[in-house]
């Protein structure tokens, strides 16, 4: 039974094609949030992963290309940013803390339906006593801006905020792969 749910899952909750979805936050943002566990981030993330890594490869395999130019030419990939996310994730999952993260999907509202079908992005918090620390977020290759702001993301992860712990980006922005979340959030 518990395999029918994973794989519902991933058929359902991982779908890669976005055609013009637009998303909603709930009234309640932290709804958007759905806890999820290492096993089931590591699934999702490698499918975003393949998604790219084909997509990116389909391109190039009609031409007769030197692969050293198709190294390069990933490197300035607009998924690269992406692809560095996804390899923090994994490797998070292989450290003796793993079991101390908190892995999350965030699934906002599609307007038509009404329903929760896709995670638009893997969100990863480090569990202290008085914060939530938050070290990874990978968005959805399929995902775009236009279809529900990352300003959304950032009400529902505030929401989880109370009186006993906190949300620190302090880390997460210090670094530099993450500065157009920094520059979305706070401007």
């Amino acid at each position: 039974m518990q395999l029918l749910k994973y794989l519902y899952f991933l058929t359902h909750v991982c779908a890669l094609v976005f055609n013009n979805k637009y998303y909603v936050s709930s009234k309640h943002p932290q709804n958007d949030l759905r806890v999820l566990s290492a096993a089931q981030s590591s699934s999702i993330s490698r499918i975003w992963y393949n998604k790219i890594m084909t997509n990116f490869f389909d391109a190039y395999s009609r031409k007769n290309v030197n692969p050293m130019d198709i190294a390069r030419d990933f490197k300035h990939s607009p998924y690269n940013h992406i692809i560095s996310h996804i390899n923090t994730l994994e490797s998070l999952f292989n450290t003796p803390k793993k079991d101390k993260y908190l892995y999350m999907g965030w699934m906002p509202k599609e307007i038509d339906t009404n329903e929760q079908n896709e995670v638009l992005s893997l969100v990863v918090c480090e569990k202290n006593e008085r914060d939530l620390c938050l070290t990874c977020i990978v968005p959805n290759p399929c995902w775009t801006s236009t279809a529900i702001s990352y300003k959304e993301l950032k009400k529902s992860l505030l929401s989880l905020e109370d009186s006993s712990q906190i949300l620190n980006v302090t880390h997460f922005f210090e670094d530099s792969r993450n500065i157009r979340l920094k520059l979305d959030w706070f401007f």
